[in-house]
């Protein structure tokens, strides 16, 4: 892309270019734009500049955030197994960073196993943290209660 210069200081006598701002795109990223100007205004003596890098890699929005679900059942068969590792080579360690990597290993590849992430489904995504069991039932109640009254109206 070429270079445009553009003066960021104007008088009556001159233009001339005082601040830069400098930006390599890289040999193989296609997916990014770049716009660049000055704004006119009268704050300064100078005319503040911008960079805009655009990205224009499509993204797939119908990727639904991760959970990890945390049952009685999950947690039952997560603290059976904890219960069941035998950590000798753990102890025969001499190097207490090496004998904290096994036992991070371990326990986080257990943690993984019994509390994978799982896709969300499009309706709990849109769940808000607040949202109980208890406040979904109520609500469920409560509509019905209300179609039951605009039926006895009409």
């Amino acid at each position: 892309m070429p270079t445009i210069l553009m003066p960021t200081r104007i008088t009556a006598n001159s233009a001339i270019l005082i601040d830069h701002i400098y930006y390599c795109e890289g040999r193989n990223n296609k997916s990014i734009t770049s716009k660049s100007g000055n704004f006119l205004t009268d704050i300064t003596d100078h005319l503040p500049n911008y960079l805009l890098l655009i990205n224009n890699k499509k993204i797939n929005n119908t990727i639904g955030p991760m959970t990890r679900i945390f049952s009685k059942t999950n947690k039952n068969n997560f603290v059976g197994e904890l219960n069941h590792i035998k950590w000798d080579h753990l102890f025969a360690q001499s190097d207490a960073n090496s004998a904290y990597d096994i036992f991070n290993d371990t326990i986080t590849a257990l943690f993984n196993k019994h509390f994978p992430l799982r896709r969300k489904s499009r309706k709990s995504a849109k769940d808000k943290r607040w949202i109980t069991k208890g406040l979904k039932k109520s609500s469920r109640i409560k509509s019905k209660l209300y179609k039951k009254m605009a039926s006895l109206r009409s």
